[in-house]
């Protein structure tokens, strides 16, 4: 099978963070406590909800389990679908203070939205 569907899952991916990542914020501007106004409080909020959403797709494959996954499946890998759309997230970068030119903080970064 290959892996034909690997750039629309990315795709989906980079969009659904962006989107999600949007509203989060609105939410919390209006329902926001006098301590989301400290940015430390709010940096640290940011990268909870980035965590959680690389838990929702924690997994581990390897030897061949991994192997046979890659040969079969048409979708891309727990972490590829986790890394690649934060290292294309400008918030993700400021809120971890991932270095510019680092894995996660590419000097370019695809958007699609």
């Amino acid at each position: 099978t290959g892996r034909a569907n690997f750039l629309d899952e990315i795709i989906a991916d980079n969009g659904a963070l962006h989107a999600s990542f949007k509203t989060y914020r609105q939410l919390l501007t209006q329902h926001v406590d006098p301590l989301g106004q400290d940015p430390n409080v709010s940096r640290r909020r940011d990268q909870s909800y980035f965590y959680g959403f690389a838990q929702t797709l924690c997994g581990h494959l390897s030897g061949e389990a991994l192997e046979e996954y890659t040969r079969i499946s048409p979708y891309p890998l727990r972490r590829e679908r986790v890394n690649i759309p934060l290292s294309n997230s400008e918030e993700f970068a400021k809120a971890y203070r991932c270095a510019l030119g680092s894995p996660m903080n590419p000097l370019q970064k695809c958007k699609v939205y």
